[in-house]
């Protein structure tokens, strides 16, 4: 896929700082990831407009996935972190450069980028579905990307006929998933 080489040579966001990450200040390892994936590459020059706001928004009225005091999205926004979901491990955010990125710590104390393609592709999903004004983070299905084989296209999980809505499927929601990537290590 080529995309276009326009913007800025930013290509991430220092978490909780609000300042940007330029390519001499990243890791060698973080350079050959952008480098070998074009579409992390593109996400990574691009900048949620309206973020400040959005965030500004919390706690959003009727939030269905819960907002108080102590909670992981609670954390989340108080380091200038957009949260998108969690698992049974993990909690999900995007930094202002539409970076996802992960902690294992609720209180965000050790954010790290989410480098694995399906996990990525899963908050990019997830945050177009619960953000309307991010709906342009949505993949975009290109011919090769198979049908989830969990949920057969549905974007929901069905075990014995019982469809789970608060369940997340291994896909994100979407019914397919990038070919070639694999639900691994994050």
């Amino acid at each position: 896929m080529k995309l276009p080489d326009d913007g800025p040579k930013v290509v991430g966001f220092v978490v909780g700082l609000g300042s940007t990450l330029l390519a001499s200040q990243m890791s060698e390892n973080c350079v050959k990831i952008l480098a070998q994936d074009p579409l992390l590459a593109y996400y990574s020059r691009m900048a949620i407009p309206g973020f400040r706001a959005l965030l500004a928004s919390f706690p959003i009225p009727g939030d269905p996935l819960g907002y108080y005091a102590g909670s992981w999205r609670e954390a989340a926004v108080r380091h200038g972190l957009l949260p998108v979901y969690s698992d049974w491990e993990c909690c999900y955010a995007l930094t202002e450069g539409a970076e996802p990125v992960y902690t294992s710590d609720t209180r965000w104390t050790d954010t790290l980028p989410l480098t694995n393609q399906r996990h990525r592709f899963i908050v990019l999903a997830q945050a177009a579905e619960r953000y309307p004004e991010l709906a342009f983070l949505r993949p975009k299905r290109a011919p090769a990307d198979p049908t989830c084989r969990t949920c057969n296209g549905t974007g929901k999980r069905v075990v014995n006929g019982v469809t789970y809505e608060a369940i997340l499927c291994e896909c994100g929601g979407l019914g397919w998933y990038p070919a070639g990537s694999e639900l691994g290590a994050v």
